[in-house]
């Protein structure tokens, strides 16, 4: 790396590795929390015996109703978009996207040895892919957890902001659609893992056209990213093996209602 530039020195006195590594398990403790299960303790139940047992915002959503399940799908999204927001800006004064008036990238903060890359971004993606890991494999119970849609789309949705702050709309404006689509397909499962490999193919092209593909920290960030998505269908191989033995059962958020039959 290059010198940092920032003033706060009780942070920078930390080795580089040693940084990482912090964030690493920071991020993974932060993911561990449970908010499906706080909320559920609250109403004097236990999400994990109810319906599912995923400790979840579809499960939630099925048990306790839309408006918890909204709650919890964006508690369970910043905690694992905000820390990686929060140790981004650690590193970085501004945005990476930022240009010059020749049109070249410029920030301040650190960058990694004879490159243009921030040190926030990896460390960012680092924090964030922890979080998302320690959602799912928790250790706190026995490493069951959930299955990482909300944190991962709150990852991505965040980060995707930080390259392009219109980014963040379009991304919010995407996810509004999701309780409309899992309402007709009915198949929630599947919609919401679509949901998450699209934020992920999206946050993987923005890495490529902002940073360019010469660069093995940006394909560290892209492996990051397709490691959220693929951890992410790993732990739905129950639900997808019910799905395509016709066992899944339909999912509707929405009920609409219908008109009364005149007699």
């Amino acid at each position: 790396m290059k010198d940092f530039v920032l003033s706060e020195p009780w942070f920078w006195v930390i080795p580089n590795w040693v940084q990482l590594v912090l964030i690493a398990v920071g991020g993974y403790l932060v993911g561990c929390f449970s908010v499906a299960r706080v909320i559920a303790r609250l109403k004097k139940r236990d999400i994990s015996k109810m319906g599912s047992g995923n400790p979840g915002a579809m499960n939630m959503t099925r048990e306790f109703g839309m408006l918890l399940g909204i709650l919890t799908f964006l508690l369970d999204a910043f905690k694992a978009g905000v820390p990686a927001i929060i140790v981004y800006h650690l590193y970085n004064q501004g945005s990476y996207t930022s240009m010059d008036g020749m049109g070249n990238l410029t920030f301040t903060g650190a960058v990694f040895a004879s490159t243009k890359i921030p040190v926030g971004l990896v460390a960012a993606f680092l924090c964030g892919a922890c979080a998302v890991l320690g959602h799912i494999y928790p250790i706190t119970t026995r490493f069951k957890g959930g299955k990482g849609i909300s944190s991962g789309i709150g990852l991505f949705w965040l980060m995707l902001g930080v390259a392009n702050p219109w980014f963040l709309l379009i991304g919010f404006a995407v996810l509004i659609t999701l309780p409309f689509t899992i309402t007709l397909i009915k198949v929630g499962s599947l919609c919401t893992l679509t949901y998450l490999t699209g934020f992920g193919v999206w946050q993987m092209g923005t890495l490529y056209a902002v940073h360019g593909a010469q660069s093995l920290w940006i394909t560290l960030c892209a492996a990051l990213t397709f490691l959220v998505v693929l951890v992410s269908w790993l732990a739905h191989c129950k639900n997808l093996r019910c799905l395509l033995s016709g066992e899944e059962h339909p999912t509707v958020m929405i009920k609409f209602k219908k008109k009364a039959k005149k007699v």
